[in-house]
């Protein structure tokens, strides 16, 4: 499709783009399909590979074309960035934002543009189900696996994610990392005093066992029961020393 494309005239300008986003993933056949217009290309014709892995791409390939790396964006530049497009936002906003975007303007604009409704929601989950884990009240468990698995697979999943990220934020904060954590003023105010559970004696484990949560809800398992045996387990973690 993208030879047949390429052979067709343009009617005002004079290049033809192709622009091949994440070629990496690609396939063999697809790729040597490629390759010979890649290495002698239609004249006025420009190819723009957009990879995260460049170094996945068929050697064959790599070798015809000229490499540009884009660096990850300073905390500077980020806040500039935000400062132009919502000048209303304050100061501490904006260095906020720029600190969980980590470098990119993709993120900048979902960090603004989100439902937050949707993650303080994650938020008010995470902090019971880290309190119920914690207690280990079994009953409480229960009633909080039997709600939470009202909400569908899709919508647990990306809790779980969620999890995670909350996860691996409070373990840099437990190991004197704050520069790099991402958090938003109320997820911080909740990890000041819960990041100590989170240590190197359990985060593996941890993340271990949410993400074997994740598999199975994946792939149809019992959700209420993966839910109250994920409870359990993190319970167990969170009181190890």
């Amino acid at each position: 499709a993208v030879i047949q494309a390429l052979n067709f005239k343009t009617h005002e300008g004079r290049y033809k783009i192709a622009v091949v986003w994440l070629p990496e993933k690609m396939n063999a056949i697809a790729a040597n399909k490629l390759l010979k217009v890649i290495e002698e290309p239609y004249p006025n014709t420009v190819f723009l590979f957009v990879s995260d892995e460049p170094d996945q791409l068929l050697p064959t390939i790599l070798s015809r074309l000229q490499r540009i790396d884009f660096p990850l964006l300073s905390r500077g530049e980020i806040e500039a960035f935000i400062k132009s497009k919502r000048p209303e936002l304050p100061l501490p906003k904006v260095q906020n934002i720029a600190r969980i975007a980590k470098g990119s303007l993709l993120n900048v604009e979902q960090i603004i543009d989100e439902d937050k409704s949707e993650k303080q929601s994650y938020l008010e989950l995470f902090t019971t189900m880290m309190r119920l884990c914690y207690k280990r009240d079994y009953l409480e468990i229960i009633k909080f696996s039997n709600m939470l698995s009202d909400n569908g697979r899709e919508d647990i999943k990306n809790f779980f994610l969620y999890v995670l990220h909350l996860l691996r934020e409070n373990f840099l904060l437990n190991v004197n990392l704050r520069n790099l954590t991402g958090f938003t003023q109320e997820e911080l105010e909740f990890s000041e005093k819960f990041h100590v559970f989170i240590h190197a004696n359990n985060v593996y484990a941890l993340y271990d066992e949410i993400n074997k949560a994740y598999y199975h809800i994946e792939r149809n398992g019992n959700v209420k029961l993966v839910l109250a045996d994920l409870m359990l387990q993190i319970g167990k973690w969170l009181r190890k020393k």
